[in-house]
């Protein structure tokens, strides 16, 4: 079971960022179970992996909106994306994924971070986006590509 489950409580009403959210939270759930289980550390390392690549993608989408609106709390927001993408790639050491008991403990931390993040920050800047949303493109990822592949088009 998925303990890291993104709900529609979170949602935004912004249909591209939901989705990302969404992603996100799957990934995160991916690594967390992974650890549970007490997977191999190749898997934690594909996955700690992709949760890296996913938390760029999906920031960099945000940081559009944050741009595209000028929000005033655009700094701070921004400070919280580095802070948090600082926190997922201690996930990509090898030393850190062979604790499994740390990893389910980081995976819950960054989970319970996203989830406040998003009912915070990101529920404020959907306020201000939402008027002008026609207006505003944001990157949309192609979710059905494997991850490995759109970590690689996002490098590119």
């Amino acid at each position: 079971m998925n303990l890291l489950n993104w709900r529609k409580e979170m949602s935004l009403g912004i249909e591209d960022i939901d989705r990302q959210h969404y992603m996100f939270f799957e990934i995160l759930g991916r690594l967390h179970e992974a650890a549970v289980f007490e997977s191999h550390i190749s898997v934690l390392k594909g996955l700690a992996g992709d949760l890296c690549c996913y938390a760029s993608l999906l920031f960099r989408g945000e940081e559009n909106f944050i741009a595209l609106t000028q929000d005033p709390n655009g700094r701070s927001h921004l400070m919280e994306h580095a802070e948090f993408q600082h926190r997922v790639a201690i996930l990509e050491d090898v030393k850190i994924l062979s604790d499994r008991t740390k990893v389910r403990d980081i995976t819950e931390e960054l989970g319970d971070w996203l989830e406040s993040h998003i009912s915070g920050f990101d529920h404020s800047l959907a306020l201000r986006v939402r008027p002008a949303q026609e207006r505003v493109t944001i990157m949309r990822p192609a979710h059905t590509m494997e991850l490995p592949r759109l970590c690689e088009s996002v490098a590119s």
